[in-house]
């Protein structure tokens, strides 16, 4: 009896010293820093920031990472709502002789600008995207473009315009007869140095549209970008990267393009071209 109970209580330790054996390893192996994971919230997917980054190391505009989606998307239905009803108004004052389609233009970039685009500022990109609620779903380049301009007012079927190649999207919209083609970066930035200092355009790349914005004498890409941050965002157009390894630059003017302004006007139908 006592040779077993000596057996017991050695078997006893044996397992005690196991067990905490196993307890040591998890506890060491917990305390390695994991990975940081993408943040995912009501469709949002984005990269965690560090804090300790510069935004000047950033080659893209700044955008909030976190969005309240329902406050957000509640705001943009206003927004749209309230540019049509301008728009309206703008067609009565342009039929009475009130307001010229260059006053027209300057609305129309200026509200694209400063409210339509900072919307969908971090609405992520995928080829396959087709949202139509800014910073919930993703997005495939050309629903950036049709998106926008539809629920702004132009009269256009967005599914079969973002279907179609760069340069048919771009004559579909703004008309064949105003759109210009460049191999070189050089000429492209040529021609934009004698639009507008604050216009918008619509340029077509290697498998790629967005849009180009010139303010205040910059020019800008803003489009669905499948570069970092993989998200609909703003550079500077030197340093866009889709701008950079495209061997085609073909460009339509918006802001100042009467044809496109009469047509958004007036909700002229848009023949949806196939090249």
């Amino acid at each position: 009896m006592c040779y077993l109970s000596d057996f017991g209580a050695l078997c006893l330790k044996k397992r005690m010293r196991i067990t905490l054996l196993l307890i040591s390893i998890i506890v060491f192996f917990s305390c390695f820093p994991r990975e940081k994971e993408d943040v995912i919230q009501e469709g949002i997917i984005s990269e965690p920031i560090s804090i300790s980054t510069p935004e000047s190391q950033l080659n893209y505009t700044p955008y909030p990472v976190m969005v309240d989606s329902v406050s957000h998307q509640a705001s943009y239905k206003k927004l749209i709502s309230d540019i049509r009803k301008e728009k309206n108004r703008l067609r009565n004052q342009f039929d009475n002789g009130m307001v010229s389609l260059d006053e027209v233009g300057d609305y129309f970039q200026s509200i694209m600008r400063d409210s339509v685009f900072h919307y969908w500022y971090g609405t992520p990109w995928d080829f396959n995207g087709y949202s139509a609620i800014p910073r919930k779903g993703v997005i495939a380049c050309g629903y950036f473009i049709s998106t926008p301009l539809k629920q702004i007012g132009l009269n256009v079927n967005r599914y079969k315009l973002a279907q179609q190649a760069a340069t048919p999207i771009i004559k579909s919209v703004v008309g064949t007869e105003n759109v210009t083609t460049y191999h070189q970066l050089e000429d492209l930035v040529s021609y934009l140095e004698t639009q507008p200092t604050n216009s918008l355009h619509v340029i077509g790349l290697t498998n790629h549209v967005g849009y180009i914005l010139r303010e205040n004498g910059m020019n800008y890409m803003v489009h669905a970008d499948y570069y970092h941050p993989v998200a609909i965002c703003k550079k500077k157009l030197e340093e866009c990267e889709a701008i950079l390894s495209s061997d085609i630059y073909v460009l339509g003017g918006l802001s100042n393009n009467h044809k496109f302004l009469s047509r958004w006007l007036y909700e002229t139908p848009i023949i949806i071209l196939r090249q």
